[in-house]
């Protein structure tokens, strides 16, 4: 199958902007969060081979920056461009499994935004949290209500040991908010010491 239609060439295509359509809460706090419609953040399933990959991005006129398309093999995130429907076209819909969005292909672990931070530069938003309790929550307090959340959110807990007292959580399409919407949700549990969407490495290529 040929793959070199599925690659940025720089082209002109057209612009849909940037929309400032959400904030992150942060204690009492809200920082504005400005979402570029021109980019996807998407991560593949690592059972698909390269070809299917190529098919999909076929299928949805998407552009990768990846010319090994090495996204796959290596479970990384890819950033994806829209070509003729502004990115929101694409997002996973969170709690729809009958959506025909290219977010929710079997394929797709997640497609979405690509956010500009003031003063942070240009993050991609994931499906992880990071999650801390308050002081007050004895160990034992702490394991069950991270068990609660875990079953009443269809969140996954991802262990690494760097972490300290913060817990890196993982969310499921099954769940209806993405992981910001849930953070901002979280915000408001007394229990909850600190929480915040595990936002990915600055994008460099645009």
């Amino acid at each position: 199958m040929s793959s070199c239609s599925v690659f940025d060439d720089n082209s002109e295509s057209p612009d849909f902007g940037i929309k400032a359509d959400h904030v992150l809460f942060e204690g009492d706090e809200q920082r504005p969060l400005n979402r570029n419609r021109n980019y996807l953040n998407v991560r593949f399933s690592p059972d698909l081979d390269e070809d299917a990959v190529i098919q999909l991005l076929l299928d949805y006129n998407l552009r990768t920056f990846s010319p090994e398309l090495n996204i796959v093999k290596n479970n990384f995130p890819a950033l994806l461009k829209v070509s003729d429907k502004p990115a929101e076209a694409f997002y996973t819909q969170y709690g729809s499994s009958a959506s025909d969005s290219f977010g929710n292909e079997s394929g797709v672990i997640f497609a979405l935004p690509i956010y500009e931070l003031e003063n942070s530069g240009k993050k991609s938003i994931n499906n992880e949290l990071l999650l801390s309790f308050d002081e007050s929550i004895t160990p034992e307090q702490s394991a069950r209500l991270l068990d609660s959340l875990k079953t009443s959110d269809h969140l996954t807990r991802i262990e690494r040991e760097w972490l300290g007292d913060l817990y890196l959580l993982q969310v499921s399409k099954e769940l209806p908010m993405n992981a910001l919407d849930l953070s901002n949700h979280y915000q408001t549990l007394e229990f909850i010491k600190t929480v915040s969407p595990n936002f990915g490495y600055a994008i460099q290529r645009f």
